[in-house]
Parts: structure tokens; C-alpha cells; sequence
């Protein structure tokens, strides 16, 4: 379940004509409610969408953020094993992916996304980074020049939760980096350089990119522990019976469970193994989190 979407408003008025164009960005969790395919359990979408006055295009947007809590951000891949951030097919509509507008569940989001990356935002690099608990990204229009009052969706921001043993279902987008009583961060897009914006775009009429930071939130009584996979608030014999299980396996697999892979590089193995074992045979208090 979530709540309402969370909002930017960016004008610009021109001082020798009077001009007035404007972009409404919004950053918002899919759920039943919007209509359109949903994910399926344990994975949760955000969609960045623009609403842009009817003289103005949107040009280009950038994005930072990081993930807690045993998120992960989910990508689609290639052939050849490298992430893919435009146009990922319809195999698998849930994943991270950046357009120039298009709407939200058509098809030609995924397929023609008339986007590519411009490297990363915050900091600004050659390179994007996309890695499984962090991502920064800048991309851009193709061609440069577009149709004036087109919205849409311009990023698809995809992540999988492990199965939580202390935190609820109820995910609450919120303006800036919180971290309340009573709710854990699961998202923060925060750009901690230079004070920008971490979800930040322009248009034709205006530039200078602008926007804002978010979080989103999750209910719960404590910090998950991702390692204790049965609930009993301890990592024993059954975690270690059920990690194994999934032992040597990768995302696709048959048998494949996406919690086995702590390190994020999509496969269960050594380094998983390793980092469960140094948990292994102890227990822990719900309220506090994994020892």
C-alpha cells in the first residue's frame, strides 16, 4: 500500500516577455491503484513522472540515491551481462530504466525509450553508477529537440526487498532524507555534493536543473536482519538450511532466492556464503537488528 506522490513544482518566468513555463515532477510507488501490470511480491517501483506546460519540452534529468535496509536496486542485463538503462523490453517491466516522457504502462517506455545516459549526476562523472545499493545517473533526450507539452514518465526506479521479518508492506514516499520513529528507510535519494537536488530535470525553457531529495519509508518495530530468513530471531540451522538451498545460483535460476545474495552481484556464492557464516549461531533482538 502506499501514499500519494510526492511533488516539485520548478518555474521560470521571463523577465523580457513575461513568459511563464513550468514543470511538475513527481516521484510516486506504483501500486493497484494506478492500473497497469504490478510487480510482483518483494519488489517495489517508483515512477518519476513529468507534467511539462504546454510551450516547454523536458531536455534532460539526473538522479543519486542509495539503498538500506537489504534493498536492492533491481536492472535489467544485456547478452552480454552489462545493465541496461533504456529501453529493457517487456520481458520484465520492473526494473530501473530512464525514457524521455512516455506513458507510464504504454509499451513504447520500454521498447523506444528515446533516451540515452549521460553519465553520472551527482557527483558528475563520465560513467554512470549502477551498483546494487547505490545508483547515479544522468541521461537526455534523443533527438535533443522535442514536441512542446508532452508528460510522462521519464525513470523507472526498481527495487527488491528480502522477505522482512520486522518491517510491514505500507511504503510512504516523503520530501527530503528521513528517518522517523517507527519507519525505516528503504530509499534515500540524496545527493550529499554540493547541495543539489538528488532527483533533479530541465527543459528547453529552463536549463539550470532542479528538483528534489526523497526517502522512502517502510513501518516496523526493528531493523531487519537479512540473514535470519525463518523469523525466529536467530541465525541457525534453518537460515543455513534455506541459504544453501539457493547455493551456487544465480537471478533467473531455477531455485535462485534473491535474499541469498547479500553482496548484490546477483549470484548466491563465496562471498554470500562467507558473510552469512560470520553471523552464523547467533541471535539478536527484533527491536535491534542482526549482532
Amino acid at each position: 500500500m502506499s501514499q500519494g506522490p510526492l511533488a516539485a513544482f520548478i518555474a521560470l518566468i521571463g523577465f523580457c516577455e513575461f513568459s511563464f513555463a513550468s514543470i511538475t515532477v513527481t516521484a510516486d510507488v506504483l501500486d493497484a491503484g494506478d492500473g497497469g501490470p504490478q510487480p510482483p511480491a518483494g519488489i517495489v517501483i517508483i515512477d518519476v513522472q513529468i507534467d511539462v506546460s504546454a510551450d516547454d519540452y523536458w531536455t534532460a534529468a539526473g538522479l543519486r540515491g542509495r539503498t538500506f535496509n537489504g534493498a536492492r536496486i533491481r536492472y535489467a542485463f544485456d547478452a552480454n551481462d552489462q545493465i541496461v538503462l533504456v529501453n529493457p523490453g517487456l520481458d520484465d517491466r520492473f526494473v530501473t530504466f530512464a525514457s524521455q516522457p512516455r506513458p507510464r504502462h504504454g509499451d513504447g517506455r520500454f521498447i523506444n525509450g528515446g533516451a540515452s545516459p549521460a553519465g553520472a549526476y551527482c557527483p558528475t562523472g563520465s560513467s554512470p553508477l549502477t551498483a546494487g545499493s547505490e545508483l547515479n545517473v544522468a541521461w537526455f533526450r534523443i533527438p535533443p529537440t522535442g514536441t512542446d507539452g508532452v508528460d510522462g514518465a521519464i525513470f523507472r526506479l526498481a527495487l527488491e526487498l528480502p522477505a522482512y521479518c520486522t518491517l510491514g508492506d505500507d511504503y510512504t514516499l516523503v520530501p527530503g532524507v528521513q528517518n522517523p520513529p517507527g519507519r525505516f528507510p528503504l530509499f534515500q535519494a540524496d545527493c550529499q555534493f554540493g547541495g543539489e537536488p538528488a532527483l533533479a530535470t530541465s527543459s528547453a525553457d529552463f536549463p539550470t536543473p532542479a528538483g528534489f531529495d526523497f526517502t522512502l519509508l517502510v513501518s516496523g518495530f526493528g531493523p531487519p536482519c537479512v540473514y535470519d530468513f525463518n523469523c525466529d530471531w536467530a541465525i541457525g540451522l534453518g537460515d543455513l538450511t534455506q541459504f544453501l538451498a539457493s547455493y551456487g545460483t544465480c537471478r533467473g535460476d531455477p531455485g535462485h532466492v534473491a535474499q541469498t545474495d547479500f553482496d548484490g552481484d546477483r549470484c548466491t556464492d563465496l562471498s554470500d556464503l562467507t558473510r552469512f557464516l560470520a553471523q552464523f549461531g547467533r541471535s539478536y533482538s527484533p527491536y535491534l537488528g542482526c549482532p
